[in-house]
């Protein structure tokens, strides 16, 4: 009886090629952050051999797609269906919520730096009262 070990089960081993939508993303966010594949490990919390295999179109894990979601501030669930996993509802905006208020959520959640997408979100806050 063949074991399974919890790294197959993330895909850790699973020999897929990531589709060019992930590759074109992550070299897009890449160069927007001028982050060397060094920075981007480390900024991501993975391992630079990981960052150079993924660049290389081997498929990231389901872990490394969360931690490199975080890294650019990213909804995970984007980064997790380009690499071709199923979304995680965990990542999911409350249920309810109307289609375009889920949108507008996505798009403040990537306003960089901080600061800024705080500032935004105080002038709707403003602008709703």
């Amino acid at each position: 009886m063949a074991r399974r070990s919890t790294a197959k089960n993330l895909g850790s081993a699973v020999k897929v090629r990531v589709p060019e939508a992930f590759l074109q993303l992550l070299a897009e966010l890449q160069t927007n952050q001028s982050l060397s594949p060094r920075a981007l490990a480390l900024k991501a919390g993975l391992d630079e051999d990981a960052i150079y295999r993924i660049q290389a179109g081997h498929r990231p894990t389901i872990v490394s797609c969360i931690l490199l979601a975080n890294a650019f501030h990213r909804n995970p669930n984007e980064l997790l269906e380009l690499a071709g996993w199923p979304r995680l509802e965990i990542f999911d905006l409350p249920a309810g919520l109307p289609e375009d208020v889920a949108d507008l959520a996505d798009d403040l959640a990537r306003i960089q730096p901080e600061a800024v997408r705080r500032d935004v979100v105080r002038a709707i806050r403003t602008l709703l009262r």
